[in-house]
């Protein structure tokens, strides 16, 4: 019944230090996640989530933010690979 308790902790213990947590963020930040996403998410997406998740990253790059996006403006204008088929519309519901 020995193995079932906890085993105290033994060498340098207590809290870990900032600068550990912030590589450890980092690490997965930087190599973890993206490596997940490119291992896993393509298989798990349908093709309008990677087309939101394109127009997602492309409004988050733009600077000022714009106030209006219009679907003729990309399609003309800006012209975003992932985006070559139109993305399906639904209307506003009416009140």
């Amino acid at each position: 019944m020995s193995a079932c308790r906890p085993v105290p902790a033994r060498g340098r213990g207590g809290t870990p230090k900032e600068g550990t947590l912030l590589a450890a963020a980092k690490f997965v930040a930087e190599y973890a996640m993206p490596m997940a996403e490119r291992t896993y998410g393509d298989a798990a997406c349908t093709e309008l989530d990677r087309s939101t998740a394109t127009l997602a990253r492309w409004i988050a790059k733009q600077r000022p933010l714009p106030e209006a996006i219009h679907v003729r403006e990309m399609q003309r204008e800006v012209r975003l690979p992932a985006l070559s088929l139109p993305l399906p519309f639904t209307p506003p519901a009416r009140r």
